[in-house]
């Protein structure tokens, strides 16, 4: 992720955040553990830490998933800090080039990238 403005230092000190968020708007996945149900989503914003994520009307995020985001081809293992309608906040746990060797259970983010980058 690129090194953050001053801009940015300024507002992640405004609203009380140690770290500064960059905003972004990068397509994204949310997938489950195993691959299951996978759906859009939309990166609003990004931190070193974690990320703002918007979904559709008709959809929920688990508490955890892993966050598919497309164009940085990483994913990225998640927890949900909150909630608010279509939005949710999510704290990084772990980070996985998907265009590197995976582990044999995280294989299937790899398939599901290549599905969503090749529509």
């Amino acid at each position: 992720m690129a090194q953050p403005s001053s801009k940015d230092i300024l507002a992640a000190s405004a609203d009380g955040r140690l770290e500064a968020r960059k905003r972004v708007l990068m397509a994204g996945m949310v997938v489950q553990e195993g691959g299951a149900d996978p759906f859009a989503c939309t990166v609003l914003d990004v931190s070193a830490s974690g990320a703002r994520v918007r979904v559709g009307a008709d959809r929920m995020v688990p508490s955890q998933f892993h966050l598919v985001v497309v164009r940085d081809r990483t994913a990225h293992k998640v927890q949900v800090m909150w909630r608010r309608q279509q939005l949710a906040g999510v704290r990084i746990e772990s980070t996985h080039p998907i265009d590197q060797t995976l582990p044999d259970e995280l294989r299937f983010l790899q398939r599901l990238w290549i599905e969503c980058a090749t529509r």
